[in-house]
């Protein structure tokens, strides 16, 4: 399946990795240790892929909007924020089985990079200015936890990723306003 990109030749999403699905990092799911794994994991992937898509969103909403700063003093930025940390303490607290270290170790990277991205989108809140190496920063890690948020997709287990590669700016929107009276 080939994806259709709606970024500008200016977009910084040009800067990053190729966008590949990531390796996927699966386990043995009909193991018990594997299904108990799989159970405890879930809530956390979800939490994480939420976390996400806040992030994101609020992000783009820095990117396409009018003011040259970055308005954390949104709720749903602490919220992200708290549902993050929450996530992380709890996935510190499983122990993988073996064959699930891999996928349990892309969880914590995938949760490392929000974190980044939310404590990088923090500073150029604090900046109030475009600080076009912090933006960046911002979108390197909102990528990368994208790559593995789709590597740590488990889709038989109901463990699916939300496709964000179209949320670093607002290149396929339509530059002109409509005139519908």
């Amino acid at each position: 399946m080939s994806k259709t990109h709606l970024h500008a030749a200016r977009c910084d999403v040009w800067d990053l990795l190729p966008e590949g699905e990531g390796t996927p990092v699966s386990y043995d799911r009909s193991s018990a240790d594997g299904g108990r794994y799989g159970a405890a994991i879930r809530p956390i992937y979800d939490d994480l892929g939420r976390a996400m898509a806040q992030l994101s969103g609020l992000f783009l909403l820095r990117l396409t909007g009018n003011g040259s700063g970055l308005h954390l003093d949104h709720d749903m930025y602490k919220v992200a924020c708290e549902k993050l940390a929450e996530a992380r303490a709890r996935l510190a607290d499983i122990t993988p089985p073996s064959l699930a270290a891999r996928h349990h170790g892309a969880l914590a990277e995938l949760a490392g990079h929000l974190s980044e991205a939310a404590f990088a989108m923090d500073r150029l809140a604090a900046r109030q200015s475009a600080d076009e190496a912090g933006r960046k920063a911002v979108l390197r890690h909102l990528h990368c936890a994208q790559q593995l948020l789709v590597a740590a997709a488990e889709p038989d287990a109901g463990v699916t990723p939300i496709d964000f590669s179209n949320a670093c700016c607002s290149c396929g929107a339509p530059t002109g306003r409509l005139n519908a009276r």
